[in-house]
């Protein structure tokens, strides 16, 4: 296990710099909300299997083939610029081809795995092998990964790449080759184009679309409100953290530094008055923002921007309470309302901490109600400075005035709860069901 100076000491582990990895299990840095999990299929599995069964509230996209798989694929020919090809888990994107000849069946490997049930993985022409230092293919090329920063280390490597470059070998050097010994990965190398000479060996035997190697597995984890508030209960177990520490940490810019102020103070404050620390602050910075806009991501990986909302109440008591409100502009109609959008009507907006889901209430410009729309998703969370985000569970609640509520996109839901490329945890479906039972209550009333 290879962790950061600050875990070292914190954990009381040894530091075991210089061992490659079996695994890695990083934060994606545009996202904090979303863990990576890579590296040895069967440990990858074992990793991310711990982290769900453990981790309440987790929502687990898990493509269904590796980084630098092999496959036979079949090419289907070009469209808008861009060359597809059938592989044996449907259409992928081939770059980097000389031609896009329709039925030609060539080897290509992923170079890009898809995050989403509905988007393409990227391959490239030809198989790769993988191992702990290196990763090898035809060409010549030599790359580094961005986390190597010792300059003799990346002068090593280049010059001992230069024998298989002169070979037709490309080597992409990984991160685990920044400290380990020398030794061991100069006796990679040769293992590595053994493995792609039997990769080559079994593409030649093949006369289908078919997976030739399984490359490297990549589970990607949503950590949710209910994870994030677990894991800051797991932290305080070995070192003072503030309430809501986790979702502090997802926040933009310099925001995310006050979890480590709110951290000591919580040393000295009790865990109930700190959420009333954390839950005032939160609710002063939105107030002083005064605009919210509200980050809608779904379950197939896109994420949305519903808009920019006025902030026009704010409570902070037990629980954490944002009222928006937006005057619409363009004309048009409500999705789901089926119900005509015209410039001068109201939106109004209401988040509750806690609850799984957001209600949005559309208003003429005279104060009549034209509809509820009720969005079920996982507990919104107030990201500073600007934003609430959640993930879309794709199943709505929608009242047209006068009429009766309709649950709708039901289907869409039962597709991803029995889809084998996501998964929901059992705490998520839980607080949905129990959401749309007091949504029902709450706004599915005639008149």
């Amino acid at each position: 296990m290879d962790v950061s100076d600050v875990l070292v000491e914190r954990l009381g582990i040894p530091p075991n710099r210089g061992l490659p990895a079996d695994v890695t299990v990083k934060t994606d840095n545009e996202d904090t909300s979303k863990v990576l999990v890579i590296g040895h299929p069967g440990h990858t599995e074992a990793v991310a299997s711990a982290i769900y069964e453990h981790v309440p509230a987790t929502i687990v996209i898990a493509p269904p083939f590796g980084l630098y798989a092999t496959f036979i694929v079949r090419v289907r020919g070009l469209k808008e610029g861009r060359c597809y090809v059938d592989t044996p888990y449907g259409v992928a994107e081939l770059a980097e081809f000389r031609e896009c000849r329709e039925g030609a069946l060539i080897p290509a490997s992923v170079i890009k795995v898809p995050t989403q049930p509905r988007s393409h993985a990227v391959l490239v022409p030809g198989a790769r092998a993988v191992g702990d230092y290196a990763v090898v293919w035809r060409g010549s090329k030599v790359l580094f990964s961005p986390h190597i920063r010792n300059k003799d280390r990346i002068s090593e490597l280049l010059n001992l790449s230069m024998q298989y470059v002169r070979r037709g070998v490309s080597i992409k050097w990984r991160s685990n080759a920044d400290e380990a010994p020398i030794t061991e990965i100069v006796s990679e190398i040769p293992r590595l184009i053994e493995q792609l000479e039997s990769i080559e060996s079994r593409v030649r035997e093949l006369d289908n679309v078919a997976t030739v190697s399984t490359g490297e597995r990549m589970i990607f984890i949503y950590l949710t409100y209910d994870a994030k508030t677990y894991l800051d209960r797991v932290r305080r177990e070995v070192t003072p953290t503030t309430e809501y520490h986790h979702i502090i940490k997802s926040a933009k810019g310099l925001y995310r530094d006050i979890a480590e102020v709110l951290d000591e103070l919580s040393k000295d404050v009790s865990e109930e008055r700190m959420r009333e620390i954390v839950r005032k602050f939160l609710s002063r910075v939105t107030k002083e923002v005064g605009e919210i806009t509200i980050g809608h991501r779904k379950m197939d990986g896109s994420y949305v921007k519903l808009g920019v909302a006025k902030v026009v109440n704010v409570n902070y008591g037990s629980t954490l309470e944002l009222e928006l409100v937006r005057r619409i502009k363009t004309p048009g109609v409500y999705d789901g309302l089926r119900v005509r959008k015209e410039p001068g009507d109201i939106a109004r907006t209401l988040i509750i901490e806690g609850r799984p889901f957001v209600v949005h209430q559309y208003y003429t410009s005279s104060g009549d109600l034209k509809g509820v729309y009720v969005s079920f998703s996982t507990k919104p969370e107030v990201i500073l400075p600007d934003t609430v985000e959640y993930v879309d569970l794709a199943v709505d609640l929608v009242r047209v005035a006068g009429e009766s509520c309709e649950l709708v996109d039901q289907d869409e839901l039962r597709s991803y709860i029995t889809s084998s490329f996501t998964k929901l945890s059992q705490e998520v479906v839980e607080y949905l069901v129990n959401g749309i039972s007091l949504a029902i209550n709450s706004y599915c009333i005639s008149g």
